[in-house]
């Protein structure tokens, strides 16, 4: 085996090190964290100063559209609406 081979030993040992951090440093995703998350970000934003009591709401201006709710022949025939005008 010829050729320059430095790239491939430097990028393995890179990937090897982002591994063993990843694996030591990070805590695994579970329901139980996630909410432990949650609510230490909510007392983190309200101990400074922050209003959370919308905080996870939806209503109003901010509401997310349901994606059920979408209909595409309707946003076809007002794309073809506009198109021909």
């Amino acid at each position: 085996m010829s050729g320059n081979t430095g790239p491939f030993w430097i990028g393995s040992g890179v990937a090897l090190f982002s591994a063993l951090v990843t694996l030591v440093f990070i805590k695994p995703l579970t329901p139980e964290g996630m909410e432990r998350e949650d609510r230490n970000f909510r007392e983190y934003l309200e101990a400074h100063g922050y209003d959370t009591s919308r905080m996870g709401l939806l209503g109003g201006d901010d509401a997310i559209p349901n994606v059920d709710d979408h209909h595409p022949e309707e946003t076809a025939d007002v794309f073809l609406e506009k198109g021909s005008a």
